[in-house]
């Protein structure tokens, strides 16, 4: 079964629910899960440093990393943390989570998140006001299709039961990657310095 990427990316904003349905039918197997993790940390660090005006210089003072390399792999480790995490929480709650299935549904919803920060960046040229006046209402919608789409993986349709999951297991995925993390920032910190 091949994925129809502008059909799947319309339905996901129409019809969450049932888009989760498709693509965790597709079979995909691990490997490629993986590889579309890894491609949505791609596009989501591309997103970050093309979208935002001066990259992520603004960021530097408050120690974050501004180098695209070390950034996507911190990001990839928070995701690969949160999807540990949410299959932890899911499971600690009663849901019968797959990781593969959650890992999935991240990084589609970081593939539509990339759509609509592209969108947004695009109407920042024409009209920058409505532009940044879109951003609080499609970020809520994105977290309500990620939540609607999770549900479908632990086969609940509480939105409130998912939103539950998602945070608990995002603390739990935040403890579980921030020693790496640090580490990480720490070596290249001190290599750079």
């Amino acid at each position: 079964m091949l994925l129809d990427l502008k059909e799947m990316t319309i339905a996901s904003f129409l019809r969450p629910a049932s888009a989760a349905r498709d693509l965790i039918g597709l079979g995909l197997d691990r490997k490629s899960i993986v590889a579309l993790l890894a491609l949505s940390v791609v596009l989501t660090v591309i997103s970050l440093f093309v979208g935002t005006p001066g990259g992520l210089e603004g960021y530097q003072s408050a120690g974050v990393p501004t180098s695209p390399l070390l950034f996507a792999v911190i990001v990839f480790l928070a995701a690969v943390g949160s999807v540990i995490g949410i299959n932890l929480a899911g499971r600690m709650l009663g849901g019968a989570g797959n990781l593969d299935h959650i890992a999935l549904v991240l990084a589609w919803t970081q593939w539509l998140q990339f759509i609509l920060q592209l969108s947004l960046s695009v109407l920042a040229y024409v009209m920058a006001p409505l532009a940044v006046l879109l951003q609080l209402p499609l970020f809520l919608v994105s977290i309500w299709i990620f939540l609607r789409m999770l549900g479908q993986v632990f086969g609940a349709d509480s939105v409130w039961r998912m939103a539950v999951i998602a945070l608990l297991g995002n603390f739990v995925g935040a403890f579980i990657v921030a020693i790496p993390i640090f580490i990480i920032v720490i070596m290249f910190g001190a290599a750079a310095a």
